[in-house]
């Protein structure tokens, strides 16, 4: 079955089944609601895996010394806009088709929804040219920084929303690669906890007691920001 038939098959299912991992086009006001995030942070933030989401863009404007990273930032800018615009049609059509399974408070309305996409899409595009050097190419599981360099590193949509792509092992190196990077004193935060179906990733349990002996503190946090119903904590890991 061909990428398209096994997408048309998914609409009729009513179900958001993600082929592959979306290129997101998330705001800075988002990543405030889910990530708690506020400009008074202090030293260097990361964006992992942030595909083409405004909050980098928009934290340099707010005078935050804010970095990105992500597999696609290989690419020209011409490329990503393109992707990211054939992304944002393909969104719009599965969340039409599985509107009951999302959490519409947040956004009012689909079309609130996709403008606020297209707008962030083109912030991120704005700043990949103007910032080319804050936008860097690298991928878990082997990120490209120095041990200890980031005070605030956020994950927005990549980790637990894909577990069932992903391995329990490929999840456990990506937190120690995050440790890694990770300033003593720092945090990571990760949003959301579930997978597509809204049930928390069920290895959760058994990632956490992984890191046990690891220098490091780990909670679930509650967060004012829903979409993906039953979304509703971030995982919080502080480096000790």
């Amino acid at each position: 079955m061909s990428r398209e038939e096994l997408r048309k098959a998914e609409l009729q299912k009513g179900q958001y089944e993600q082929i592959g991992v979306a290129m997101t086009c998330r705001s800075y006001t988002e990543y405030e609601q889910m990530f708690q995030v506020s400009q008074t942070v202090k030293g260097k933030v990361l964006d992992v895996a942030a595909g083409a989401s405004s909050f980098t863009a928009e934290a340099l404007k707010r005078g935050l010394d804010a970095y990105a990273v992500d597999p696609q930032y290989e690419k020209s800018v011409n490329v990503l806009q393109e992707e990211g615009s054939n992304e944002l049609l393909q969104a719009r059509e599965k969340l039409l088709h599985a509107y009951e399974l999302f959490n519409w408070e947040t956004y009012g309305s689909l079309d609130k929804l996709m403008k606020l996409r297209e707008r962030s899409l083109t912030m991120f595009l704005n700043s990949y040219v103007e910032f080319r050097e804050r936008y860097i190419n690298g991928q878990l599981t082997l990120l490209p920084f120095a041990d200890n360099q980031f005070s605030l590193i956020v994950c927005s949509h990549f980790l637990f929303l894909y577990g069932k792509q992903f391995t329990v092992d490929f999840h456990e190196r990506s937190l120690h690669e995050l440790i890694r990077i990770c300033e003593i004193g720092g945090e990571i935060r990760l949003y959301p906890l579930v997978g597509f179906d809204g049930n928390v990733y069920p290895h959760m349990d058994e990632l956490e007691q992984r890191l046990f002996e690891l220098p490091v503190t780990i909670k679930r946090v509650k967060v004012d920001f829903q979409f993906v119903k039953g979304a509703t904590h971030m995982l919080v890991i502080e480096k000790r």
